[in-house]
């Protein structure tokens, strides 16, 4: 069961009178906060938040991020980021390492916990993607992701 509006849904079906059912807008709103939700709930379990994966997520890469770039790939502010940054190092699943050709530069690396927990939360995710769009056949999600990467490349901040 999943919550819609103000009340328990189990179907679309039950909002659909409305106008705004209608509305592009209104159903990705809704179908973020059930994605949302469910993955809050079930990255608990590996100590993480939305936000503290995807920045796992981005720190994962070659060359290592600095927490500047790491704040312009994920779209969160920069102050945020190293709030978020230092709760993961406190996890133990990231350290800073001063760059050696910019000192004033910290880059981002994940240590061998964050590694593992990054797996863990991987698998979370895809458990949760494949509940959530069980509907859709595997063509239907590639061509729904299409569309959305389409979309959030004209909107996302360069």
């Amino acid at each position: 069961m999943t919550e819609c509006l103000t009340g328990p849904v189990g179907n679309p079906t039950n909002f659909a009178s409305l106008s705004l059912s209608r509305r592009v807008g209104f159903l990705s709103y809704k179908l973020t906060q059930i994605l949302l939700h469910t993955f809050e709930e079930r990255l608990a379990a590996v100590k993480l938040t939305t936000r503290t994966y995807f920045m796992l997520s981005a720190i994962d890469r070659e060359p290592p991020l600095s927490q500047q770039e790491l704040s312009r790939l994920i779209g969160v502010d920069p102050t945020t980021v190293v709030a978020l940054v230092d709760d993961l190092e406190q996890l133990g699943y990231v350290k800073r390492s001063r760059n050696r050709s910019d000192r004033r530069r910290h880059d981002l690396l994940l240590t061998a916990a964050g590694r593992r927990n990054l797996a863990a939360a991987h698998r979370v995710a895809d458990e949760v993607e494949a509940e959530i769009f069980s509907p859709l056949t595997a063509a239907e999600r590639d061509t729904y992701a299409d569309l959305t990467r389409k979309v959030l490349a004209n909107h996302w901040p360069a």
